[in-house]
């Protein structure tokens, strides 16, 4: 039998350790979703706005052809089975529903770098879900969004990026 040296112990328990740090998750709450304005919500006692970002709705690309996005008051999914109160609708050579904005879900995450936040956008057709995640970027002071990615398959990626991404701050009312 192979018996471990004491200083041999000692360095796969710090290689252990180590791994496991970087397998915790992020550090995050799910925040509340204003009643009655679906694009406001409240993150760890600060209030977010996301409605005075974009001009809505705004056409974004993507790989595959280009999104519809209203995130506040929806657009209109033409093909889809719920054609209206539609977040996002991917127009391609047919339209698809890829997340309603009647039951977004907002996670803060804590990042003392930044500021960021993640919305979903859930019930989609066939499964489908967007996720945008915006992050505070102090040196894009245009607020921009871009399509990411589908992964995994049936899911939008966004990402919001600027020195506003609906902070309450004074520069960015």
């Amino acid at each position: 039998m192979y018996m471990l040296k004491s200083s041999s112990l000692v360095l796969v328990c710090c290689i252990c350790v180590s791994l496991s740090s970087l397998l915790a998750p992020a550090e995050g709450a799910q925040c509340t979703v204003h009643p009655d304005h679906k694009c406001q919500a409240t993150c760890n006692g600060t209030t977010f706005d996301i409605s005075k970002l974009f001009d809505y709705p705004i056409t974004v690309k993507g790989k595959y052809g280009d999104y519809l996005v209203d995130l506040c008051n929806g657009v209109m999914c033409p093909d889809a089975l719920n054609t209206t109160g539609v977040a996002i609708c991917q127009m391609e050579s047919q339209s698809y529903n890829c997340g309603l904005i009647k039951e977004p879900i907002w996670l803060f995450n804590y990042n003392f770098q930044n500021t960021q936040f993640t919305v979903q956008y859930p019930w989609g057709i066939d499964w489908r879900i967007s996720e945008i995640i915006f992050t505070e970027d102090k040196s894009v002071e245009k607020t921009t969004i871009e399509f990411v990615n589908e992964k995994p398959n049936l899911q939008y990626n966004f990402l919001v990026r600027g020195k506003c991404i609906g902070q309450p701050y004074d520069d960015c009312k």
